[in-house]
């Protein structure tokens, strides 16, 4: 089971499994230089979501897992100083499985209070990345890219578009797709690619 630890990158994911005992799971989150590099102003707000998408779950979906709203105290100017404020005040989860999808999202404002009816000055997505087995403790490489600008449209992919028919993949705006599980005996991902039902 992963267990909680003390992040010295950003992010720690506590999973469980019966088999496997005490592991730890850690998300290094990166931000895009290029397009996340704006300054974050003191009094802004800074959004950490994390979507956990597991094929066996009872309704069959992703879930918003862990995050939530965080104020911005003093300015945070770049992606440096945007990643070491989530590192100090980005919390610890609990609950998710060896073999889930995880998809982090940042959004950041220059207002308090994360208000979802103002455009963004960060929106920042992961791809959405399968956590290891659970067998060992782990890192996990989470890099967030950022649009042009917030207010542009994003066009979302569907799993039929991408040719995907199992598992869970980012539809390329920041949400968990839920592409369906394989018929046995195939197995998602079971002839060696990703997200495609195999022998």
């Amino acid at each position: 089971m992963w267990s909680r630890f003390a992040s010295a990158l950003l992010l720690v994911v506590v999973a469980t499994t019966s088999s496997c005992g005490a592991r730890r799971l850690e998300l290094v989150v990166s931000l895009d230089d290029a397009r996340c590099g704006t300054r974050v102003p003191a009094g802004g707000s800074l959004l950490y979501e994390v979507s956990v998408g597991e094929v066996d779950a009872p309704d069959g979906g992703p879930r918003q897992f862990c995050g939530g709203c965080l104020p911005v105290a003093a300015t945070l100017d770049g992606t440096g100083a945007i990643v070491a404020f989530l590192r100090a005040n980005a919390p610890s989860c609990a609950g998710v499985r060896p073999d889930a999808t995880v998809l982090v999202r940042v959004t950041a404002w220059a207002e308090a209070a994360c208000p979802s009816a103002k455009t963004p000055i960060i929106c920042a997505a992961s791809s959405a990345i399968n956590v290891p087995d659970g067998r060992s403790d782990a890192q996990v490489s989470m890099p967030l890219a950022c649009p042009v600008t917030c207010g542009s449209t994003c066009v979302a992919v569907s799993c039929a578009e991408r040719g995907f028919d199992c598992g869970f993949v980012s539809d390329g705006c920041g949400t968990l797709l839920n592409c369906g599980m394989c018929r046995p005996p195939q197995k998602c991902g079971g002839a060696g690619v990703a997200n495609v039902c195999g022998k």
